[in-house]
Order: structure tokens, then C-alpha cells, then sequence
């Protein structure tokens, strides 16, 4: 399993790394603007949603700021958020690890919260989720994009929008490593119908409004997921 999680860096990530050491450099300054989409795109010979993610990823870690009508620009150092996750690390197990401890206690709180304040139309775009989830699953195609649907919705059912900026900043940064290895085990079909099962009981807690029923059952999917991935997501304290 463990080479599984061992993979060459999307395209966004290689754009945003090298766009990060020029920042880091000093070849951008604070205050500097970065070139539009489009030419980003022609200088790297990708796509313009391919710069698009890039540029978010930088925008989480908090390098660019947008600006409407004018553009991306350099953040100036003393507004740059300190909290910043490296791409590179998440080729380490143990890094991988602590993300999936602090990714289990945050969004098991979203969960307890998204059962007191959630609406009708968090629990239909939940439930749309776990639909592609099943679909997914049966034709043997990646269901990556419609979990993390539902786990966004989840936080966002919150009404608190730094649950969802984080977890959305999370689920950028841990979802290309995991990918591979999680589509992996889906083709597993008892596995694929548990990972269901688990984001239904999810699901059915929040419409329940019932808070603590909703924390366990997410705590023990990402708990399960971690396991799967052979992650040490709670590691007990040395005696």
C-alpha cells in the first residue's frame, strides 16, 4: 500500500511550486501582479483551469490576494497566513498522518454543527453526493470528486465560513495524494458499499438533527479511511 501514495505532483501543484519559490525568491515582490490566466497558461502550455487551481492553492496558503477587475496580486508578507501546508510533505506517511488526525477532529465538530443548523438544500446536494458515490461505484469510475462534494456541503451546512474555507483548504491539499490509493480500494466491493453506508449514516444523523450522533459517524468514516490508507490517524501518547 505504501507506494500507493508516492506520486509525481499534478499539474497545479508543479505550477503553483514553481510560482511559490519565485514569491519565496524574491523574483515576485509584495504588491507585484502575477500574470493573467491566459498567459500563465501559454507560458506553462497547460490549460487556464489548470492555472486556476494553481493560483488557489496559493491563495489558501495565503501568497496572493485577488482583486476584482484588477487582478492576482503578491500578498504583502505581514497579511500572509502563517498556517500553510507543502505539497512536498505529503509524500511522507507521517505528515499524511497528522493531516488525517486534524482533518478527523475538525470536520467531526462540522458534522455535530451541520446537525443543529443545516437546510433543506444542504441535505438534497448530501444526498446528490452519496448518488454519484453509488453510480461511481458500480461503473468502476473515480467517485473522488462527488466525496469531497459531500464532505464540502458538510461544512458549509455549518454556516460558519471558516469551516468551510479550511476543510476546503484540507480537502485541496490531502484529495491528489489520496486519490490513487482510495480509487484503489473502491474497486473493492464490499469496500465501496461500506464507504457508503458510512457517508449515508452521516447523512441521515444530520437530517435527524442529531449532533452527536452525526460527530461518531463521521469520526469513525475518516477514522476507517486512514485505516485503509494504513495511516496512523490517532497515535496513542508514549508512556
Amino acid at each position: 500500500m505504501d507506494h500507493r501514495l508516492q506520486r509525481a505532483p499534478t499539474l497545479p501543484e508543479s505550477i503553483a511550486t514553481a510560482l511559490r519559490q519565485e514569491i519565496e525568491q524574491g523574483k515576485l515582490r509584495p504588491g507585484d501582479q502575477l500574470q493573467s490566466e491566459q498567459q500563465l497558461a501559454r507560458y506553462f502550455d497547460v490549460s487556464r483551469p489548470v492555472v486556476r487551481e494553481a493560483i488557489s492553492q496559493l491563495k489558501y496558503d495565503g501568497l496572493v490576494s485577488s482583486h476584482q477587475g484588477r487582478g492576482i496580486f503578491v500578498a504583502d508578507t505581514a497579511e500572509r497566513q502563517s498556517f500553510r501546508i507543502d505539497p512536498a510533505s505529503l509524500g511522507d506517511r507521517r505528515s499524511l498522518s497528522d493531516i488525517f488526525e486534524l482533518r478527523i477532529a475538525l470536520e467531526a465538530e462540522a458534522a455535530a454543527l451541520a446537525a443543529e443548523r443545516r437546510a433543506q438544500a444542504h441535505l438534497d446536494a448530501m444526498s446528490l453526493a452519496i448518488e454519484e458515490m453509488i453510480v461511481t461505484n458500480r461503473e468502476r469510475r473515480d467517485g473522488a470528486d462527488a466525496d469531497a462534494a459531500f464532505h464540502k456541503t458538510l461544512a458549509e451546512a455549518t454556516g460558519n465560513a471558516y469551516y468551510r474555507q479550511f476543510v476546503t483548504f484540507l480537502q485541496g491539499r490531502i484529495y491528489s495524494s489520496i486519490r490513487a490509493a482510495r480509487n484503489d480500494l473502491m474497486k473493492d466491493a464490499a469496500r465501496a458499499q461500506t464507504d457508503v453506508d458510512e457517508h449515508r449514516a452521516i447523512y441521515e444523523a444530520v437530517e435527524k438533527r442529531d449532533p452527536e450522533a452525526a460527530r461518531a459517524a463521521l469520526r469513525l468514516h475518516l477514522t476507517n479511511a486512514a485505516a485503509d490508507l494504513k495511516l496512523s490517524a490517532l497515535r496513542k501518547s508514549k508512556a
